[in-house]
């Protein structure tokens, strides 16, 4: 009876210590979380697609959020949405289209969705996330350059897509095969800024 009693009070003392170890752990981690507000006047989401017979074709998207959180030098959270109907690729003809039920089908999916799905520091160079297209969702690995600065006493971060590309066939955008290329490059660069340092 003694010895369990004994065995009883270890493992609530083993339990507490554990406890008081993962909570100091998460705290460590996310105890001095921040969100960073974009800066659209410094920022691009954009792409690129190499439309046959013209040559590359450079497009992006006016309207977009952005949700971001760090914690010292680890982005701990990333959330984006992009509106569909303010892509811009430079014809008016070419940005209905994109937006019909042929392509992207704006007015059944309205919105490309980036969810981040683990914490990237700012020294990793693969942002891991689901991608959401016309209600298609992938995961993917998206090679990416972030660098950290401080100017007029705000802390910058800028991050930019290098070189990545991906199947557009994947999400279902399978028309114009024969006048559009299946490979879309990725043109991100977005600015975040914080007061504080």
């Amino acid at each position: 009876m003694i010895k369990q009693q004994q065995l009883n009070l270890s493992f609530k003392i083993a339990s507490f210590f554990l406890s008081v170890f993962i909570l100091s752990s998460f705290l460590s981690i996310y105890g001095n979380v921040k969100e960073i507000q974009v800066d659209k006047s410094k920022s691009v989401v954009g792409f690129n697609v190499n439309q046959f017979g013209l040559g590359m074709v450079e497009g992006k998207f006016e309207n977009y959020d952005i949700y971001c959180e760090i914690n010292g030098n680890t982005i701990t959270s990333l959330n984006a949405s992009i509106k569909i109907e303010s892509i811009k690729t430079g014809n008016k003809t070419r940005d209905r289209h994109l937006q019909s039920k042929q392509f992207f089908y704006a007015k059944k999916h309205p919105e490309i969705v980036f969810e981040m799905i683990r914490p990237i520091k700012l020294s990793d160079t693969l942002l891991y996330g689901k991608l959401t297209i016309r209600g298609v969702e992938i995961e993917l690995a998206i090679p990416v350059e972030i660098k950290k600065s401080v100017e007029n006493n705000k802390q910058i971060i800028i991050a930019k897509t290098i070189n990545h590309e991906f199947n557009r066939d994947i999400f279902g955008l399978l028309t114009y095969v024969n006048l559009i290329s299946n490979l879309v490059q990725t043109n991100i660069y977005v600015t975040f800024s914080s007061d504080e340092i």
